[in-house]
């Protein structure tokens, strides 16, 4: 739902909408003929007082996302967008609290995948279907010297030996036979022993379990 006031440019409350008197948990009365500072205190030292300001004196229209604090510690978010007319100045405001609740929900789990990956000694990395590294965790310089930037660098032929080199590209060949059959199995995970290149020029024998990577349609 969206919430409309007018404010004029002395910053008095013209018109609201039920929405926006919802939004603002303020009755009608309270705020029809009084300024914005007469009714919220100390709203002239913030940011979204300021994007109105600059919206009334340069007649450009403005948006942005604004936290608002309620008494008693609730909070909520709001996307405005500011309109000058005649009059001064139109704003519309939508509830944006729940996306940022589900945004900030996200964020976090994406920090917490981050940070066991980052710490885990295992390695975990991605390649495109080119055998083209496009990730590898920290953890690939403790076991074979390379940094991740540098693994990025490398041809998969400067990783593997040539013996397990070919075992990869003739199972990756296997698979994809079995994907144009309509015989791919999403779940499936496939173990395999290969030979790495370490840094200093010594190989290391690593057991690897392998996952395709699936988009939204299952592709």
């Amino acid at each position: 739902l969206e919430g409309c006031q007018i404010i004029d440019r002395q910053y008095r409350y013209l018109y609201l909408n039920d929405v926006a008197l919802r939004h603002g948990r303020r009755a009608k009365e309270e705020l029809l003929g009084r300024t914005m500072m007469e009714c919220y205190p100390g709203i002239e030292k913030t940011e979204m007082f300021r994007v109105l300001s600059e919206c009334l004196r340069g007649g450009a229209p403005a948006r942005m996302e604004n936290k608002f604090e309620y008494p008693g510690g609730l909070t909520a978010w709001f996307e405005l967008s500011f309109e000058p007319i005649p009059e001064g100045v139109f704003i519309l405001s939508i509830d944006a609290s729940e996306r940022k609740r589900v945004e900030g929900a996200l964020r976090m789990s994406e920090e917490k995948h981050r940070l066991l990956v980052d710490e885990m000694d295992d390695i975990v990395w991605t390649l495109d279907l080119s055998l083209r590294t496009t990730y590898t965790s920290p953890s690939i310089e403790k076991t074979l010297g390379f940094t991740p930037e540098e693994r990025l660098e490398q041809s998969i032929t400067s990783q593997l030996t040539p013996e397990s080199l070919t075992l990869v590209q003739g199972v990756l060949v296997k698979e994809l036979s079995l994907e144009q059959q309509g015989q791919g199995n999403p779940e499936r995970n496939i173990t395999l022993e290969l030979e790495y290149y370490h840094k200093d020029g010594s190989t290391r024998w690593l057991e690897n379990m392998v996952s395709g990577i699936r988009d939204s349609e299952g592709k």
